[in-house]
């Protein structure tokens, strides 16, 4: 995440009119949805729900409003400017796409900052709050009989059996209880108990008997037959539904469907509308949240499934693509590549567990999989200088004052053979 820079927000003040300080007033002393929909908030809340569903599904806002607007005014406190910015980097730096995506937001920092209105930030920060919430809940409300297609139409459009009446409670049909969205939700290191007896383990995994923690990556995140457990990361975030489910929040659902890359014709495409050009992990995260979320038997996303803590899984999800030393992998490259060839039709380019009754989690293995994979180069590399080094110790050493080779006869000379030319093919065969 980039850091802040001083230089980043000082542009100039700009002279905010005595017309939009009383729509200010007015907006941000509004209840409930009159602060969402208010238009001089409209910038604001459209860049709280864009974030929230591309970047950072449990955002603080007010900690963001807080850090950002200390920063502007200099107000560090105990600590040095230094200090200030090194602890609170992560608030800075979405402070600082926030002064740039929102434009009216410069022109607006008198008013936030002045002293009579200290309270100000918090009441915005509660109106952009309200918005994530709202852009989260309509996503929700508009997959929850769409998940079922797009569940269908992954297994060659096999009709989901047994078929859910709508008329029946999502706590009743779906979830464990279902053995299709139980599959799906069943974690990837348990599959193979469950497919020696699907039915007794679905209940099991339904009642609590065999936990499911929300460090235990579910099987929807691989494609079906598509999980290696040597290599985990292989396929992972490449399942047909969870890709139906980006394109129905991000291209339109009418995108969902369709085989190719969801170009679609309307203008309010979430993806359009906010200039995306490039899936975003956080964007995956928020694809892998809302499919959970709607094949789950949770009918509010308020209340958690048992032991699964959706902000954990989000966060473990991110953590994959950020791995500090391995954030700049191949797999992080080419995972964002393939899902831009499927959402966006760019060409690829070649590029502690102890309580776990069943094991280590998903997160782990695979972390542990990448410790292996640096180990196993650090000893070729070391094993190569070594070959190099006991080469060098064989090879004579040469005598300073050799003695006049005997002159052999001139051969005829024989066909010239050109010189070998290394072909390079570009481009991408994978």
């Amino acid at each position: 995440m980039p850091s802040a820079n001083t230089a980043d927000f000082e542009d100039g003040p700009v002279e905010l009119t005595d017309k939009r300080k009383d729509a200010l007033n007015t907006a941000l002393d509004g209840l409930g949805k009159q602060k969402q929909t208010a238009q001089v908030l409209k910038p604001y809340t459209k860049f709280a729900r864009w974030w929230t569903r591309s970047e950072d599904l449990f955002i603080n806002w007010y900690s963001v409003l807080d850090r950002g607007l200390a920063w502007m005014s200099r107000s560090f406190g105990e600590l040095s400017q230094s200090q200030f910015q090194a602890k609170y980097e992560a608030d800075l730096a979405i402070y600082k796409d926030m002064v740039h995506g929102v434009t009216c937001f410069e022109q607006d920092l008198s008013y936030f900052e002045d002293p009579e209105n200290v309270e100000r930030k918090d009441d915005l920060a509660k109106a952009m709050i309200a918005a994530s919430a709202a852009a989260r809940s309509e996503d929700i409300s508009s997959l929850s009989k769409a998940i079922l297609v797009y569940v269908e139409e992954a297994d060659s459009g096999t009709k989901l059996l047994p078929a859910i009446s709508a008329r029946v409670k999502k706590c009743e049909s779906h979830g464990f209880k279902h053995p299709i969205l139980g599959r799906l939700l069943c974690p990837i290191k348990y599959l193979d108990n469950l497919n020696e007896n699907p039915a007794e383990y679905l209940k099991k995994l339904d009642n609590g008997n065999v936990k499911v923690r929300s460090r235990d990556m579910p099987s929807f995140l691989w494609p079906k037959d598509g999980y290696d457990c040597e290599q985990m990361e292989e396929n992972m975030f490449r399942n047909p539904i969870l890709v139906m489910v980006w394109k129905h929040i991000f291209t339109c659902p009418s995108s969902a469907l369709k085989d190719g890359p969801g170009r679609t014709k309307t203008r309010s495409s979430q993806a359009k509308m906010n200039k995306m050009s490039s899936v975003t992990p956080g964007s995956i995260a928020y694809a892998c949240l809302m499919l959970r979320h709607s094949i789950s038997d949770i009918e509010d996303w308020r209340t958690e499934d048992k032991l699964f803590k959706r902000e954990e899984f989000y966060e473990f999800i991110m953590a994959l693509f950020d791995d500090g030393d391995d954030e700049e992998s191949d797999w992080v490259k080419d995972t964002i590549e393939w899902w831009n060839a499927q959402v966006f039709g760019s060409e690829p380019k070649s590029v502690d567990d102890s309580d776990n009754e069943l094991g280590p989690s998903t997160l782990a293995i695979i972390k542990k999989q990448r410790d292996q994979r640096r180990a196993q180069e650090a000893r070729k590399a070391k094993a190569q200088t070594s070959v190099t080094s006991i080469a060098d110790r064989a090879t004579p050493a040469r005598d300073p004052h050799p003695a006049p080779r005997a002159h052999s006869p001139p051969r005829s000379p024989g066909p010239r053979q050109s010189p070998r030319r290394s072909s390079h093919t570009s481009g991408n065969n994978r």
